[in-house]
């Protein structure tokens, strides 16, 4: 057992059906069809732009349409890579009231788009954004194929092996014709840009609800934040983004990368240097140009 929550028999099904999944997959005459945008033809080569989305108002409609146009328009820009993750959007109840929504959202992390903090200093340029925010948040590594929904909550710590901190910087600079609703930033995939990672811990070692964060701007503090600000448990997080993103038509794969949502109030990304620093897990510094 682990934080409390119970699992076993569902993990054996989970593992069952993974290894069910790939031995089917080598043989002719049971073949396993994935979702169009994971497929294996026609993979796009070279290193991977992320792609500045419009949105229009039929696309906002909604959170239905929303959700489809995002799907229609990530696998588009995809060209047959898989993602490199998935993140979690307005999971306060702050952040959804003040775009209008009942929930959190769910968005898709782009190919080569994750830098990872070497214990030194991560570099980026203002210039790669139209508006660049950054949230502090946690980041959890997928060990298995999760090709459907979860049952329970408990079984989440077991698709799970790692936890990191990180920070994502995403960029809210999307044109739409409805102004930025909650919608609109559906259909923009979430306003997902880059992210930055540090060092993993293995999840069992970590009480993932306890960690809190401080964020610093050349040498000043800015904000704070714990993780239990994300909708009151990062367990559960984990749970509604897998399952919603099932949903979606993703199939989960081993490797891929989950943040769950802020921690602390997103800020404007300023030029400077950038410190956060999570209890338990280490430390990310950032230097914007």
């Amino acid at each position: 057992m682990k934080n409390g929550f119970r699992g076993v028999g569902r993990r054996r099904s989970l593992l069952i059906g993974a290894l069910t999944a790939v031995l089917l997959a080598g043989c002719s005459t049971a073949p396993i069809l994935l979702p169009p945008a994971q497929q294996a033809p026609a993979k796009a080569s070279g290193p991977f732009e992320p792609p500045q989305l419009s949105v229009a108002a039929n696309e906002a409609n909604n959170l239905a349409a929303a959700y489809g146009a995002q799907k229609r328009k990530v696998d588009s820009a995809l060209m047959g890579r898989a993602p490199s993750g998935f993140k979690a959007g307005l999971t306060t109840l702050a952040g959804q009231q003040r775009f209008g929504l009942r929930g959190p959202v769910a968005g898709v992390l782009w190919p080569d788009t994750g830098l990872i903090f070497n214990g030194d200093i991560t570099e980026v340029n203002r210039s790669s954004f139209r508006k660049p925010m950054l949230e502090m948040e946690l980041a959890f590594k997928i060990n298995t194929l999760i090709p459907e929904q979860l049952a329970d909550v408990s079984e989440v710590q077991y698709v799970v092996s790692e936890i990191m901190p990180a920070v994502e910087l995403p960029d809210l600079g999307f044109d739409s014709e409805v102004g930025i609703t909650g919608e609109a930033i559906v259909a923009a995939n979430v306003g997902a840009r880059y992210y930055v990672l540090g060092a993993p811990l293995s999840v069992d070692g970590v009480d993932v609800n306890a960690v809190r964060a401080r964020l610093h701007h050349d040498g000043k503090f800015i904000e704070r934040g714990e993780a239990t600000q994300v909708m009151g448990n990062q367990w559960r997080a984990l749970f509604w983004m897998i399952n919603t993103l099932v949903e979606q038509g993703w199939v989960l794969q081993p490797g891929q990368v989950l943040l769950t949502g802020a921690m602390g109030e997103m800020t404007p990304l300023e030029a400077g240097i950038y410190e956060a620093r999570f209890s338990g897990l280490g430390e990310i510094r950032l230097q914007v140009n």
